[in-house]
């Protein structure tokens, strides 16, 4: 089976790769899109399904942001020099066997030099990077979809326009009139038939204009809707109702002292997420001074879970202002991981949060 493998560091940028999967998914016809975090069974061996999935694939996307070659271990160390690591040894397997590798930088990050990793895997910036912009998200993954289905095994999009259809053979030219053999003419024929059609049409509404008791039946009443089943509006989303018990819920803040609550509603069980600059964060202390580039003060919006991943779109209650947010958990369930976007094409901005 032929795919797309998605190599990315969550550190660095799990909210836009868990965007650009998205939208890939979106635009793609059933392609095949392996990320490690959604792929990979409970209790499959991790670096057996990753060489697995790497051998597989036609199309390796790298995804690069400002802080990919720079993550380091808690001793200093820089990630991308140890063997062990789970990026490196996924490159260098596609490398090795010579798939078609695509450095996708995001974030405004610059492709790293020869002094930022390590020399097994200096083929990689032989490879032509595509930036994607978070000004025009849209625009650049439409234009990497545009490069993807032109590589042999991806497949094409989805909802392609049918062909056109073919052009009808032009009609034979109709026959010559054949001279009457004589007996009644045939426009005669022609005129008597059409009256008696138009008679018998007549007849047939005058019976159906009346009942059996010669007078004219009522008209059945209209059927009206009932007013304790209302419809639902064309482009109101169905309620989900979010899990009775997540790892999720909670107090999250990030060292900038941005404060998101997720919990779910009592009335209707959706997943609701409240967020802040200068919340309270459960212990008493919250901050003052939130970073210059945060949203407003209070954010509020409901999303639903998917496994390890969360999604919202919440709104500032002062400025109307619509944000969407993502993140995906780490596995010790004390960390989220992702982004926060303002608008469809707005900026995106990642975050790191720690529970409360």
């Amino acid at each position: 089976m032929s795919g797309i493998f998605i190599s990315y560091r969550r550190s660095d940028s799990a909210g836009h790769t868990g965007r650009l999967a998205d939208d890939l998914g979106n635009h793609l016809d059933h392609q095949a899109l392996f990320r490690d975090i959604e792929a990979i069974e409970a209790g499959v061996d991790f670096v057996h399904a990753l060489e697995k999935a790497v051998s597989a694939c036609t199309v390796m996307l790298v995804i690069i942001g400002p802080n990919w070659a720079s993550a380091a271990t808690a001793d200093g160390q820089k990630r991308l020099f140890q063997s062990g690591d789970f990026v490196r040894m996924e490159i260098e397997a596609a490398l090795g066997r010579d798939i078609r590798v695509i450095p996708v930088l995001v974030g405004d990050a610059q492709m790293p030099g020869p002094a930022d990793i390590p020399d097994s895997m200096a083929a990689l910036l032989r490879r032509n990077a595509y930036s994607i912009s978070d000004r025009r998200w849209q625009y650049d993954v439409t234009q990497l979809v545009d490069i993807l289905v032109k590589i042999p095994g991806v497949a094409g999009r989805r909802n392609a326009p049918a062909a056109p259809p073919q052009a009808m053979p032009p009609l034979p030219p109709p026959a010559a009139p054949q001279p009457a053999k004589g007996g009644m003419p045939g426009w005669l024929k022609g005129s008597i038939g059409a009256v008696a059609i138009i008679a018998a049409l007549a007849l047939i509404g005058l019976f159906m204009e009346r009942d059996e008791t010669g007078d004219a039946p009522a008209k059945p009443a209209p059927v009206e809707e009932s007013a304790t089943q209302p419809k639902p509006a064309a482009d109101e989303p169905a309620i989900e109702r979010a899990p009775v018990d997540s790892p999720f819920y909670g107090i999250w803040v990030s060292p900038e002292g941005e404060v998101f609550n997720i919990d779910t509603e009592d009335d209707t069980g959706k997943l609701y997420v409240f967020a802040g600059s200068r919340m309270d964060d459960g212990t008493g202390g919250g901050t003052d001074t939130p970073p210059p580039d945060a949203p407003g003060q209070d954010l509020y919006g409901n999303g639903s879970i998917s496994g390890r991943r969360l999604k919202a779109t919440l709104v500032d209650q002062f400025s109307e202002e619509k944000y969407s947010v993502r993140f995906e958990l780490s596995e010790d369930a004390k960390t989220l991981y992702g982004s926060i976007s303002k608008g469809e094409n707005g900026e995106t901005r990642e975050l790191s949060l720690q529970q409360r």
